[in-house]
């Protein structure tokens, strides 16, 4: 099973996870916008 997020980003870092997601050469464009510090899986 393959995971459905491929990246995740803290919100300062909003201008790149969209880079990454607009990326048409990217087959992993699944991004994630972390708004708050925690562990990786929330």
């Amino acid at each position: 099973m393959t995971p459905v997020i491929s990246h995740r980003f803290p919100l300062d870092q909003a201008a790149q996870a969209l880079a990454v997601a607009a990326d048409p050469t990217s087959t992993n464009s699944k991004v994630m916008l972390r708004l708050a510090d925690g562990p990786p899986g929330t």
